[in-house]
């Protein structure tokens, strides 16, 4: 009986122990979760609640780097596809004469004066609800990374604004650096080692702007 006990002492402890040393997953993943990034944003929910299809303009970029604004762009297309919140168009699929005419193929961040009549006007003969400017405002590709990012949503109706976010994302801020490391353990789940490949948020600009497009765009289910 002695014998058997402490078999089965020896067993519990060895069953603990290589528990613990053979799951670093869920401690990476406990960690993680401690991190909570704030979107600094204003919706109306009742005038998104009726949007079924955006124009989503051209990135205004205020940094020096010349390939942020179509970096940005390309990922917040991807992002808005895979929530499907609603229709996203291009600015690209637009007619040249229609961009023309609503004066914003400069890449001007928000229209004002005469264009919003220009906007009701595009949204009636296109079929568009809203128009998306978006803007980079900041953009450091070396450690740590910082991006910086904001946009408004126009409705073509009545040109009043739906949306607004103004956020940074830097990366040197521990609970942005947690919560991003979760971001990519959630996204990547198991596949081959996520505590290193987890670091790549560290280095990944590319992953760094998708993260950051993907919390300011789950604001607008908060």
């Amino acid at each position: 009986m002695k014998i058997r006990l402490l078999y089965m002492g020896m067993l519990s402890f060895l069953i603990g122990f290589t528990g613990c040393r053979s799951n670093p997953i869920e401690r990476i993943k406990l960690a993680a979760l401690k991190g909570k990034k704030e979107i600094n944003y204003s919706i109306n929910r009742e005038g998104c609640a009726t949007i079924q299809r955006v124009l989503i303009m051209p990135v205004k970029n205020d940094t020096d780097i010349q390939s942020a604004a179509e970096e940005t762009y390309h990922l917040l297309l991807l992002q808005l596809s895979k929530c499907n919140y609603f229709e996203s168009v291009s600015w690209r699929d637009m007619q040249e004469d229609a961009l023309n005419r609503f004066q914003l193929l400069g890449n001007t961040p928000l229209p004002a004066g005469d264009d919003l009549e220009s906007i009701k006007k595009l949204g009636k003969d296109y079929q568009i609800d809203a128009v998306l400017f978006p803007e980079v405002k900041q953009y450091r590709a070396y450690r740590p990374l910082f991006f910086g990012y904001k946009h408004k949503m126009i409705q073509t109706s009545d040109s009043a604004i739906l949306w607004m976010v103004d956020e940074a994302f830097d990366m040197a801020e521990p609970n942005v650096n947690r919560c991003a490391k979760n971001w990519y353990y959630r996204t990547h789940g198991e596949e081959n080692n996520p505590g290193l490949k987890s670091e790549l948020m560290d280095i990944s600009m590319n992953s760094l702007i998708q993260f950051a497009l993907f919390s300011i765009l789950e604001t607008w289910l908060k």
